[in-house]
């Protein structure tokens, strides 16, 4: 496709130039024939070009008669050098020609893009963006003009299909028009055009635009609301039953009514939105992925009805200072600081807008769910309980305030991420007796800044298994079963550190709940305090509790500031 041969080497083609046919430019075969390392080739022939380029005000027309060709049509036209605004495009394209497009709507100067006239044409191997290519005929594919310039366009009146991203964060996109072929749009196709303020539908279609948002056709769900409205409330059609995936995203909107009989909020629904308050319909039955993630909502109820939550719903909330969850509601329950299942055996969520310093996880749970803590900005110390198996990905990562956690015996999975870029951690205690293997991402650049106390005799294993070893520092520590010894009904426990009490009884070969003495030494605080209530049969809501404790030795124990609560509504 080179219009101007130069001189190359005679080696470049050696050989091949003996067995292949050389194709060139339109009127280009007798420059090649005079071109060093050209002019070696048996056969050179000259491309037809059957397509055509005509250029007027600032916009380029282009036919093409094959894919794959839009490139050497315009580089053979008397256009090659122009910068047109307005790209209009005619027949078939491929991942190739795909390519040209992106590249003049992103790095070039066009504008608005017409490919009306066009289909698409799948299986050519070209990447038009980053490793994607054009794999399946009639699909506009993913991130194909993500980040462009484009104001306007015009798309394939034969596509049947949007792709994730396609115009993703082009900031300039005014509206867009979905032809009357497309059955399949994925939701997040416009995620941060922000200037796009309305939606239209071409007749016959299987989604329809009211007042410029997108719906289905039958108006049961609700596509997506355009980025670029300015309005700052809205109210859903009341015969909607789904928000769809992204539906909402990134709005302006700071009010949005949802109808009385909606049942599902899909993945990303509501994410990135400005509204401080939702009011969730009695009938709502499924909350999808991300549906309310980095939202400014400060409270949230979760209704009855709901049967279905995915992980990361709540994800990154960071203003949300607590959960409600209705009375009668079958699968999840809350201490209003934290959402879990009924039994509260899977910690799902935390309100990140909740500003007290330190948490201690219910005794219960098993499983901290992925995202659980992400983000946490006023947490300094966690305390898990014994009990607590599994750790999901990116748990307690970004936790910027997060100085000391625990990480209890039981534990045998530790997902990706789950302690990643704690920028605060001073100290992670591993009371794992035999350490396995984890993603090298799992404490990266927290292990930089923070010391991992293991088991005493366990700092060589520890060094040898991945993730683990990207400690710098790795200390060994009595453990939880050297602090505490149990004899005739007298348990005692040495602390090192406040706020540890019930983390290092867990961790050890005891339990608390035959213990008629407790004798503890070292430093206690109000997360300590909270317990010692619970062992003694008053819990943090002044409610009786099963206990057998009678006598409490604090002769040697020095009270600390700090930690929870230990008696509602905010003892100290």
């Amino acid at each position: 496709y080179i219009v101007t041969p130069y001189d190359v080497d005679e080696s470049v083609f050696k050989t091949t130039a003996d067995v292949a046919s050389l194709y060139v430019p339109a009127g280009k075969k007798s420059a090649y024939q005079a071109r060093t390392g050209w002019k070696t080739f048996k056969t050179i022939s000259e491309m037809s070009n059957s397509g055509s380029v005509t250029y007027s005000n600032g916009t380029m027309t282009v036919t093409v008669t094959t894919a794959g060709t839009l490139q050497s049509t315009i580089a053979n036209s008397s256009y090659a050098s122009v910068s047109p605004t307005k790209l209009v495009v005619n027949g078939p394209l491929n991942g190739a020609d795909l390519k040209v497009l992106r590249d003049m709507t992103t790095t070039g100067t066009v504008t608005t893009l017409d490919i009306g006239n066009t289909t698409i044409v799948g299986g050519d191997p070209t990447q038009y963006y980053s490793t994607y290519t054009a794999s399946e005929n009639n699909v506009l594919p993913e991130y194909l003009f993500y980040a462009s310039n484009l104001q306007y366009i015009t798309l394939p009146k034969t596509i049947t299909e949007i792709d994730y991203y396609c115009f993703g964060n082009s900031t300039s996109l005014k509206e867009l028009s979905i032809p009357a072929s497309v059955t399949r749009i994925a939701g997040s196709f416009v995620n941060n055009c922000t200037s796009l303020t309305i939606f239209y539908v071409e007749g016959g279609n299987t989604f329809m635009a009211y007042n410029g948002v997108l719906y289905s056709k039958d108006g049961l769900t609700l596509v997506r609301y355009p980025e670029g409205m300015s309005a700052t409330s809205f109210t859903v059609r009341s015969a909607v039953t789904t928000i769809g995936e992204y539906g909402f995203y990134n709005v302006k909107l700071t009010s949005v009514t949802l109808p009385a009989q909606l049942k599902k909020i899909g993945g990303c629904a509501f994410s990135n939105t400005r509204m401080t308050s939702i009011s969730l319909p009695t009938t709502l039955t499924t909350i999808d992925y991300d549906a309310f993630s980095y939202s400014a909502l400060t409270t949230l109820t979760i209704p009855a009805s709901v049967t279905s939550v995915s992980e990361s719903s709540f994800s990154a909330m960071r203003a949300l200072t607590q959960f409600t969850v209705a009375s009668g509601n079958t699968i999840l329950s809350t201490d209003s600081r934290a959402l879990f299942d009924k039994n509260k055996t899977v910690l799902k969520a935390y309100a990140q807008g909740n500003t007290t310093t330190s948490y201690t996880i219910p005794s219960t749970v098993t499983e901290i769910e992925y995202d659980a803590f992400w983000t946490n900005r006023y947490l300094k110390t966690i305390t898990l309980p014994a009990n607590v198996q599994k750790i999901g990905g990116w748990a307690f990562a970004s936790c910027n305030s997060l100085e000391e956690i625990n990480i209890p015996a039981k534990v045998t999975s530790i997902d990706s991420y789950a302690f990643y870029n704690n920028s605060q951690m001073k100290k992670v205690t591993s009371y794992i007796v035999t350490p396995y293997d984890v993603d090298e991402s799992v404490f990266h650049t927290t292990c930089d800044v923070a010391t991992l106390y293991v088991p005493a005799g366990k700092k060589s294993a520890y060094q040898a298994r991945t993730g683990w070893n990207k400690f710098t520092n790795i200390v060994e520590e009595g453990g939880g079963s050297s602090a505490v010894t149990y004899s005739s009904g007298t348990m005692t426990v040495t602390l090192t550190t406040a706020g540890t009490l019930q983390s290092v009884i867990a961790n050890s070969n005891y339990t608390a709940a035959n213990a008629k003495e407790l004798v503890i030494n070292g430093p206690i605080n109000g997360s300590d305090v909270r317990y010692i209530r619970q062992l003694a049969g008053i819990n943090y809501s002044n409610t009786a509790v099963t206990a057998t404790l009678e006598t409490l030795n604090l002769a040697n124990a020095n009270i600390v500031a700090g930690g929870e609560y230990y008696k509602s509504p905010a003892y100290a």
